[in-house]
């Protein structure tokens, strides 16, 4: 069991408002008030003195849900997107999103600030009685995968053969069992997933925690901190590299293509390569281009993403005619019945 200390930190200012006004004028402050300091209370994770080893542990499951929508209204959408799996499929389409899958969880993204901290081991167990392991995780995070060393390299191979399958096979149960082993240093930092806190800045909000860390319960009935699901997820996540033929980085796969490190989207309907447009627009063009397609490695990349958004799932949806009516029926005359409003 991790270690949670509770602590109350001072944080002298340094913050661009605490200085100048909204408008870049200088704030008129006497010449103690950049020197006061504010009060954060923390929630912080430290692995105890006498342990040496920490593990991290998720299970995966993969299925097909791209080959067909789970729910449709228009048989010629459920038609073509049917057609279109059918082909990324054939085309060993799916085993590109499988190998990007497979890089990120070989290389322990998921453990995010975690991952190159201290030695890192993995052990994955599959349901087709297949165990792979990987002695340093941390090579295959600073290494281009082409440089990775033959046993690493058969290790991807197969078990993203296995991911590719399983996303290409309507009907078969598929999961993994991933285990990372962590060799701290003393004391050493852990850094789990965060709870979300609405701090309403009143007065009754004053001396509350302003971090709180996920936490679960182990076997044993103790009370641990935690990697949550999503947060796990989101790191699998993030392989789209087909925003931009020269990109250098992969973000997270999303209808916009959000870089969360600057805050901008990169696929947006003015640029013409969001999820939305190819949506609406290019699914049978996708169909057409398949048919100069050869293999894997000449699949255009906009279909790549668009198959990888598809994996991912969600709910894509567009407002019907009748809705809009009524939406604009009861802007103009600015009554809504409670039912309605619901």
């Amino acid at each position: 069991m991790l270690w949670t200390t509770y602590a109350s930190n001072y944080s002298q200012q340094s913050g661009y408002t605490d200085g100048y006004n909204k408008d870049f004028t200088i704030k008129k402050l006497d010449e103690h008030a950049l020197a006061q300091a504010s009060i954060h209370r923390v929630e912080s994770c430290f692995v105890p003195i006498s342990i040496q080893e920490v593990y991290c542990r998720f299970s995966l499951r993969v299925n097909a849900h791209s080959l067909s929508p789970e729910v449709c209204n228009s048989d010629i959408n459920r038609q073509e997107l049917s057609q279109l799996a059918e082909l990324y499929k054939d085309k060993g389409g799916y085993k590109v999103l499988a190998l990007k899958i497979a890089i990120n969880i070989l290389r322990c993204n998921w453990l995010w600030r975690n991952k190159n901290t201290c030695p890192t081991s993995l052990r994955i167990r599959t349901t087709n009685d297949n165990i792979y392991h990987i002695l340093d995780c941390l090579d295959l995070l600073t290494l281009k995968v082409s440089d990775w060393e033959s046993d690493a390299q058969v290790v991807l191979d197969q078990f993203s053969d296995e991911i590719a399958h399983a996303l290409s096979h309507d009907g078969k149960y598929w999961s993994a069992d991933i285990k990372a082993k962590l060799l701290p240093t003393f004391s050493h930092e852990i850094f789990p997933s965060q709870k979300f806190i609405e701090n309403k800045g009143n007065s009754k909000e004053q001396g509350k925690k302003s971090r709180i860390l996920a936490t679960t319960l182990t076997p044993s009935g103790y009370e641990t901190v935690c990697m949550t699901g999503y947060k796990v997820g989101a790191a699998l996540q993030f392989i789209d590299t087909w925003w931009d033929d020269n990109a250098d980085y992969a973000v997270r796969v999303n209808e916009y293509g959000i870089d969360q490190k600057k805050v901008i989207p990169l696929r947006t309907p003015a640029k013409g390569n969001d999820f939305y447009t190819y949506f609406n627009h290019q699914v049978p063009n996708f169909i057409e281009e398949f048919m100069q397609v050869g293999d894997a490695d000449t699949i255009p990349p906009s279909i790549h993403y668009f198959m990888s958004v598809l994996v991912r799932g969600g709910m894509f949806q567009t407002k019907s005619e009748k809705v809009e009516k009524k939406k604009l029926s009861a802007s103009k005359t600015k009554k809504v019945s409670a039912k309605e409003a619901k």
